[in-house]
């Protein structure tokens, strides 16, 4: 059991899962709790596959999830068709060379929807990046979801393709490893 604090709040590491005032994650076999980042790291990875929920933003006034969300298709809109244009990712690649390794890849967002926990409708983006072989390069499986007036943010990230397995199904260890506690 160990206790760590960083700015926002304390996050409690114990045998089979990762506990706040809000949430809990599950640690599955094969994946160990990160006390420092409140994440779930997929053993032998170097911490590139992970499990983590972050706060966003706090709703104001006539703000909602989906007008939260439209900054966020806008932004993947945006990076699929640089991908997309040669042009414009060898002027994305001049000012970060490390760019180089997305050349001649797709980048794809898939949407949807699905309800977490009970009182918990979430809003999906999964993003994948592939290379010509159809290899993963990058994998981020995204839900966005709305409580006590604050949008979250559970992800299932394979940074750099990095641990990314998929028959690992996020969704079902969501709805048995994934706890939030919703202020009544």
């Amino acid at each position: 059991l160990k206790l760590k604090s960083d700015n926002t709040q304390v996050k409690l590491l114990m045998e089979d899962k990762i506990q706040t005032k809000e949430y809990s994650l599950g640690i599955p076999e094969g994946w160990e709790g990160d006390e420092i980042g409140g994440r779930v790291i997929k053993k032998g990875t170097d911490s590139k596959c992970y499990i983590q929920v972050k706060k966003m933003a706090t709703l104001t006034g006539e703000e909602t999830l989906d007008t939260y969300l439209e900054q966020v298709d806008a932004q993947n809109t945006a990076i699929a068709e640089t991908f997309d244009d040669e042009e414009q990712m060898n002027a994305l690649i001049a000012k970060n060379p490390e760019f180089a390794a997305f050349k001649g890849c797709k980048y794809t967002v898939d949407k949807g929807a699905a309800m977490i926990t009970v009182g918990l409708n979430a809003q999906i983006r999964i993003n994948k990046i592939v290379d010509k072989s159809g290899k993963i390069v990058h994998f981020a499986e995204n839900y966005y979801f709305v409580a006590n007036k604050s949008v979250y943010k559970l992800d299932y990230i394979c940074e750099g393709g990095t641990g990314y397995d998929d028959e690992f199904n996020f969704r079902q260890y969501i709805s048995e490893g994934f706890k939030f506690n919703v202020k009544k």
